[in-house]
């Protein structure tokens, strides 16, 4: 089945190697580390509705080209 689908559409795209583990060459893994590191690592919300807001602001805020153009112009 896969092969077939491969044959079908496997020109469209590129299969990357990646090794069962490797947090160096996972991006999201990256982002794991840093978002627990600044946000859910010992956090004393009270509930999973608040600790989730602070998770969202604090990708929002790091990831806001806006604000990253704005800083270094």
């Amino acid at each position: 089945m896969t092969q077939a689908w491969l044959a079908e559409f496997g020109g469209r795209l590129r299969l990357h190697f990646l090794l069962p583990y490797c947090p160096n060459e996972n991006r999201i893994e990256r982002l794991w580390l840093d978002l627990h590191a600044n946000v859910t690592r010992n956090h004393g919300h009270k509930t999973i509705a608040v600790l989730m807001e602070r998770v969202h602001g604090y990708l929002a805020e790091r990831f806001d080209t806006r604000r990253q153009v704005l800083i270094a112009a």
